[in-house]
């Protein structure tokens, strides 16, 4: 063999060997992808929020005997995770008594666990249209209209939902 002929075979010899290397290399590692947030319990928030205020007024509406059975079942099936029968439960109960702001909250909050936010704006609007505007009722009418917001994607919306929060409290006056 002639002396080119072998630095041309050297020379192929070592580029097919770097080549080898580059193939056996590991790649650089995927990046660790974040994991996504827990979904938000937005019933609990809103509850804690709520029961939280410094309000010292607060208006309830009178219960209902015709619909204390059911309020009890809704009860029974919220505390056991069962959201869907718990909705049953408060829809009849809002077919007997539609003007109660608190079975419409409830059902707000049903909806916000069972992530059906229309529902739950929907809902969370009727009860503040008929309740009193003041107190913990007033608070979860607004908290739930910004949850609802929120995960519908209207952040401007649920800002100013947020917003409206103080004027539901009323502070205890300042005696001499």
């Amino acid at each position: 063999m002639k002396p080119r002929s072998i630095a041309s075979l050297a020379l192929l010899v070592m580029a097919l060997a770097m080549q080898a290397c580059v193939i056996w290399v590991d790649p650089e590692p995927a990046p660790i992808a974040a994991r996504p947030a827990p979904p938000r319990d937005w019933m609990a928030e809103i509850r804690k929020a709520a029961a939280a205020s410094t309000s010292i007024v607060e208006a309830t509406p009178l219960l209902d005997p015709a619909v204390a059975d059911l309020r009890a079942q809704a009860k029974t099936a919220e505390d056991a995770g069962q959201f869907a029968e718990a909705d049953v439960q408060l829809k009849q109960a809002v077919g007997v008594r539609a003007d109660d702001p608190d079975l419409w909250q409830w059902r707000a909050e049903i909806a916000l666990a069972r992530k059906r936010w229309r529902e739950a704006a929907t809902f969370a609007q009727r009860s503040l249209e008929l309740g009193p505007r003041i107190g913990t009722l007033c608070i979860r009418n607004w908290l739930s209209l910004e949850a609802a917001r929120t995960e519908l994607g209207d952040l401007v919306s649920a800002k100013s939902a947020r917003a409206q929060v103080k004027s539901c409290e009323v502070p205890d006056l300042i005696r001499m």
